[in-house]
């Protein structure tokens, strides 16, 4: 296993000399390499998952087309009102789900424009229509 530690080791006193320690930070012994270590205490694990990106709502979604140039504000409405017509999202509780039809059509243009996977990967398009 390998551990690591995030701190400092204080060469020269300084400001600190004269402001005092304020304790922000982690002040770490000095050590070589490979230097054998005893924990203070014993390690706690902790099981964590990651949560998935809230789904977008109408407004989410067009704060997130604006931000990626996407669009103008004349055509946020048509967009959103052309994808739910085709069939690719629906609302349910005022946020969007991708319907299978717009997961299929997803992954089918994916390997033809390299832009929608970069836009799915920086933008999370993925979280919106799957």
């Amino acid at each position: 296993y390998e551990l690591r530690c995030q701190g400092r080791i204080g060469v020269f006193d300084g400001f600190h000399k004269l402001l005092g320690d304020r304790g922000e930070d982690v002040v770490l012994p000095p050590l070589e390499p490979s230097t054998p270590l005893e924990p203070a205490a014993p390690p706690k694990a902790e099981q964590e998952f990651t949560k998935p990106p809230p789904r977008y709502t109408e407004a989410t979604l067009v704060k997130a087309l604006e931000k990626q140039g996407i669009g103008r504000p004349s055509t946020y409405a048509s967009i959103i009102s052309t994808i739910q017509d085709r069939g690719y999202v629906f609302q349910e509780e005022r946020k969007f789900h991708a319907s299978e039809l717009g997961e299929l059509v997803t992954d089918l243009l994916r390997p033809y424009f390299p832009a929608l996977a970069i836009w799915g990967s920086r933008w999370r398009f993925r979280s919106m229509v799957a």
